[in-house]
């Protein structure tokens, strides 16, 4: 029992740290939008992100063995597509608002694998749906003069987000963690060049460091998130995912000064209740 607590401890607090790394990785994002050009971070971020791997892609060489090659250039133009889109929505859209909206994708995932895996969606997660969307639109209040269309643009990002879980989880279950982790940063580097290299410029010494950590952070998110897995199941952690808000609230109002409207909050109380049934429901269902 003591071990057993032990582990389980270790699991949380890993999946704690890869919260934590989440939310500064949007905060940087957010500063970094308000000085550099979109898709010069995008492009720099997966640099970094790639540049740090190769030590680890070197030492462990059969990480480079892939035969879907395909598949991973998908993954990185979905990848792409989401991050461009998730800088320019946090450029206008509070953190916390941002971090609510993310909260959909296991929604989104749902929807896709119904619409193109022919998996079987039971009533009662499509009244999780519907009560999901409909704190989407009260997050984004359409009605109001206070609607900002940038909500949208965060919506779009989840889904393509979603989309990219939906291929990790059916197509690549036999890559390497690596190579899964390196073919998708050098494709996401691959097509953001195109934009990049158009209208290029040297970032100031400050935000290449910057975006040198947005990189570096990218991989470790997924690296902590991943050893938390390995000591405890998936939806143990569930719950424990929606303490972002509560951080990126925080970080939000420290750095920027951004207090969440209530729109937001009452949002949250609508989607967060009707993505965790949707996580935990999926986890019992595959034990």
């Amino acid at each position: 029992m003591i071990r057993f607590k032990k582990i389980y401890f270790i699991g949380i607090s890993l999946y704690f740290i890869h919260l934590v790394i989440s939310s500064t990785n949007d905060i940087i994002t957010k500063y970094l939008a308000s000085t550099v050009d979109i898709h010069h971070v995008v492009f720099f971020r997966f640099l970094f992100a790639t540049l740090s791997l190769l030590p680890f892609m070197i030492r462990d060489r059969k990480s480079f063995v892939t035969n879907r090659i395909g598949v991973h250039a998908l993954r990185g133009l979905l990848l792409y597509g989401g991050i461009a889109l998730w800088v320019l929505g946090l450029q206008h859209i509070q953190v916390s608002t941002a971090v609510v909206i993310n909260f959909t994708i296991p929604i989104f995932v749902l929807l896709l694998a119904f619409m193109f895996l022919n998996e079987k969606v039971g009533m009662h997660r499509w009244l999780a749906t519907f009560i999901a969307f409909v704190g989407i639109i009260v997050v984004n209040h359409p009605s109001s003069e206070s609607f900002n269309s940038y909500g949208l643009i965060l919506i779009l990002a989840s889904l393509l987000f979603a989309c990219l879980d939906v291929i990790n989880k059916y197509f690549v279950v036999k890559e390497t963690l690596l190579g899964m982790l390196f073919y998708s940063n050098i494709f996401t580097v691959l097509f953001s060049s195109i934009a990049t290299l158009s209208n290029f410029t040297i970032p100031s010494t400050h935000d290449i460091m910057l975006l040198m950590a947005l990189g570096i952070g990218a991989n470790l998110l997924l690296y902590f998130l991943l050893k938390s897995f390995e000591k405890i199941e998936v939806s143990s952690v569930a719950p424990i995912r929606y303490l972002e808000l509560i951080i990126s609230s925080l970080f939000g109002y420290v750095i920027f000064n951004e207090i969440p409207q209530s729109s937001t909050l009452v949002g949250a109380l609508i989607i967060i209740p009707s993505t965790l049934f949707v996580v935990l429901y999926d986890a019992k269902k595959t034990r």
